[in-house]
């Protein structure tokens, strides 16, 4: 059974007034534009061709004379503005054999940006952390902003996955300072359509703020929606490629007095208690009747930044 015959209609839920600080629901996206080769004279960060729509993202490479160029960017389904990002590069095969980066670089803000790099980015498995010199107007601001950039040969087939960091096990966002936020977002590293991936002569992986798929509400109701719609709903998004009987796989995680609705290998992950098929409710949890999620300890950015100062 496909996602398309998701049995359910698909409920507006009122739309809050857009914060731009509020870097929630964000994703990260791999993306070559079509013919774009690389040379030591070429601004590569000038030369990006901004996106408009998800649509329009290439996530292939295939094997070419030239070294080709590809983004990491950062999208949301509106404009946002924002200080720092760590991310990382899951594993690949690297050199020779299978992908040779040839030149890599930051796309900076207006004020500048420096970045910490673990000791063999951007080898497989290895991050960075990106963040703004200033505190003020002159950081990231917009919608598919290109943050990073690599140039390089495909010599095999194989996707290269965006990822954590391998210091923090965690893609996280920085707000700019004095707004309210918290101060980190994290993506949702096993959410589908969230963190995407590049292809060398392969398709890769999309990513899409608006992308939909099936979203497990309870352990048999289910909805064809998007991620940000189905987070509000406090469901669990399965992605575009599932069907309802995803939801069937969900149950009831009890992690001390709280309790969220996933997978048992998620549940397990986060030293819960897993109930195969059970709702969030105190039959399965008694000593919770709220679920709210739990907050990541957040990177103390100003203590990195500071150091590096």
């Amino acid at each position: 059974m496909k996602a398309a015959l998701v049995i359910g209609l698909l409920i507006m839920v009122p739309i809050a007034a857009a914060d731009p600080y509020a870097l929630t629901n964000g994703v990260i996206i791999a993306h070559a534009p079509p013919d774009l080769a690389y040379s030591s004279d070429l601004d590569v960060c000038s030369s990006y061709a901004p996106l408009e729509t998800c649509e329009q993202q290439v996530n292939r490479i295939d094997s070419t004379d030239e070294a080709a160029v590809w983004y990491v960017i950062l999208a949301w389904d509106e404009p946002k503005i924002w200080y720092g990002v760590e991310f990382g590069l899951g594993d690949y095969v690297a050199g020779t054999n299978g992908y040779m980066i040839v030149d890599h670089g930051t796309c900076a803000p207006p004020g500048g940006a420096f970045y910490i790099s673990s000791h063999q980015w951007p080898g497989p498995g290895e991050g960075t952390r990106i963040i703004s010199i200033s505190d003020d107007a002159l950081v990231w601001s917009g919608n598919f902003v290109p943050i990073y950039w690599f140039a390089g040969y495909a010599y095999s087939a194989q996707r290269i996955p965006l990822g954590p960091h391998p210091a923090t096990g965690r893609i996280a966002l920085l707000p700019v300072r004095g707004h309210g936020q918290p101060p980190s977002f994290d993506l949702p590293l096993d959410t589908p359509g969230i963190i995407g991936a590049m292809g060398m002569s392969l398709e890769g992986t999309a990513a899409c703020p608006r992308m939909i798929g099936v979203c497990c509400l309870t352990y048999s109701d289910c909805v064809l929606t998007t991620y940000v719609d189905c987070a509000a709903r406090g469901g669990v998004f399965e992605g575009p490629d599932m069907a309802c009987d995803a939801c069937s796989h969900s149950g009831a995680c009890c992690v001390g007095t709280d309790c969220y609705l996933l997978t048992e290998v998620d549940c397990i992950s986060t030293g819960g208690i897993w109930h195969e098929g059970e709702q969030c409710d105190e039959e399965a949890c008694p000593d919770c009747f709220a679920c709210p999620p739990q907050p990541v300890s957040p990177i103390d950015w100003g203590a990195v930044k500071a150091a590096y100062r």
